[in-house]
């Protein structure tokens, strides 16, 4: 769906006197630059200098915030982003990652509306507390620096931050609404593309394409892609007034009222894109064996060949 997907360094934040973070450069520096008749630009950056204060101002914000830290705690529950800050088969010393994991998860006391103040000396420890009060900050912290560094780029190149990850777009939501100032249009615009993509394309029907089936399509689709950015800005004005965590249910009902397949505004660019898909699932199945799906449902369904 995009025009431009923009990777940002992580930079290296000072947690607190004897601690901080160990900066690392985006994989996506290692990716080569795309033909241009396919309409996407990948790039990479650094923080901008005046930035990484900023980094460590969130470290505390969002340590405050109820809702922030709610998210990370039951973030937890998903192994794919438990994986992004703990290493769950990791040795920790007293405890590996999964225990750790475990040991946030059954402590009732993370779950209160305030928590002490981290100082950020005790990581990984999980035998008191106190211990696992400032073992779950640590990873609040890291997950603070990764949207940090998500909204610090999207402000910098004047993209929309987005994630396959569920918990960090929910925490997306969160920072975007929390923020005395900062609208929450590119939270919601993040929100809803997903959503919209996800109403007519499956996660099983997106397994079977490759990049490289993507990009032909995206080369073949240049003129109906401007119409769905067109659609996509004015649906997302509708979510203005929507808190937070309330933005997937309203795309949900958005998307029921509005994003009609058989229209004649949207079923041209749906059917290249539905197209597309199916040839590429054909290629990848032998015949009797290959899916399709419904666009007012999206339903798989057996289909003959």
């Amino acid at each position: 769906m995009a025009q431009e997907i923009a990777f940002i360094d992580r930079p290296s934040v000072k947690l607190s006197e004897t601690s901080g973070t160990v900066g690392v450069p985006t994989e996506a520096r290692r990716i080569a630059p795309l033909d241009p008749k396919y309409g996407i630009a990948i790039s990479a950056h650094a923080p901008y200098e005046k930035a990484v204060p900023m980094y460590q101002q969130y470290l505390t914000r969002d340590w405050q915030s109820t809702a922030f830290r709610r998210a990370v705690l039951e973030g937890l529950y998903n192994p794919a982003f438990a994986g992004r800050v703990l290493s769950l088969d990791g040795n920790y010393g007293d405890a590996t990652g999964q225990q750790i994991r475990d040991a946030l998860l059954a402590a009732p006391a993370l779950r209160a509306p305030d928590l002490t103040a981290l100082d950020h000396r005790t990581m990984f420890k999980i035998d008191t507390p106190e211990a696992r009060i400032e073992t779950f900050g640590s990873l609040v912290s890291d997950a603070s620096i990764m949207v940090s560094g998500a909204l610090v780029g999207a402000s910098d190149t004047r993209c929309a931050p987005i994630t396959d990850d569920e918990t960090l777009a929910a925490l997306f939501a969160v920072r975007c609404a929390e923020v005395p100032g900062d609208s929450g249009q590119s939270a919601a615009l993040a929100v809803l593309g997903d959503a919209i993509a996800r109403s007519v394309l499956p996660d099983w029907v997106l397994a079977q394409l490759s990049i490289g089936d993507i990009l032909e399509y995206r080369a073949k689709t240049k003129d109906a892609y401007s119409a769905w950015l067109a659609d996509l800005d004015v649906l997302v004005t509708s979510l203005e007034e929507v808190q937070a965590e309330n933005y997937k249910e309203e795309a949900s009902k958005l998307i029921r009222s509005n994003v009609n397949p058989r229209s004649p505004s949207t079923s041209a660019r749906w059917r290249l894109f539905v197209t597309a898909c199916s040839a590429a699932c054909f290629r990848r199945h032998r015949p009797g064996q290959c899916q399709r799906w419904s666009l007012r449902t999206s339903s798989a369904v057996p289909l003959r060949h």
